[in-house]
């Protein structure tokens, strides 16, 4: 009962209603478990957060690690010759330019049409050789396949090994 009379006396005081003394206190009580949040738990969640994204860079970094190591390695990173022969992983690849020899050649380049790519294909045909080959034909298309003989840098010899590979169609 005295704390009834002791609320009544505040509320007259103060000059509110016991449901805006009600909505303060709420309020309050809003304020006080914030700020405790803000303060203590909030900081702890982050220094969590913090530990588990330096292990994800831990794990991710020695699972590259394992990617490119042997795992049947000495100190020096050189295979022990017994588990050399169980080696499973995978070697990055090199991309080494294969040498395409143009002897081997096989197709039939129109030499009236073809791009100087195309003629670049023919054997002893290189990039100047395929653009003399452009302009000659410019001015004079090519009736037989021994036309191209005379063009600037193309003799018999190379005549030769490319007739089989040339067309004037």
């Amino acid at each position: 009962m005295k704390q009834n009379e002791l609320v009544n006396t505040i509320l007259k005081k103060v000059g509110i209603t016991s449901s805006e003394l009600s909505i303060v206190i709420m309020l309050t009580m809003g304020l006080v478990v914030g700020t405790i949040y803000n303060n203590f738990i909030k900081e702890n969640i982050k220094s969590n957060l913090i530990s588990s994204d330096a292990l994800n860079n831990t794990l991710d970094s020695l699972s590259e690690l394992e990617k490119t190591t042997f795992v049947g390695s000495n100190i020096e990173n050189e295979p022990v010759p017994e588990l050399a022969k169980a080696d499973t992983i995978v070697k990055p690849n090199t991309f080494t330019q294969q040498k395409i020899n143009k002897k081997d050649f096989k197709g039939i380049v129109n030499i009236n049409k073809a791009s100087k790519t195309q003629l670049m294909q023919l054997y002893k045909i290189g990039e100047k050789t395929a653009e003399k080959i452009i302009e000659y034909r410019l001015i004079t298309p090519f009736v037989r396949k021994e036309d191209i003989i005379k063009v600037k840098g193309i003799g018999p010899k190379t005549f030769e090994q490319i007739k089989d590979n040339i067309s004037v169609e």
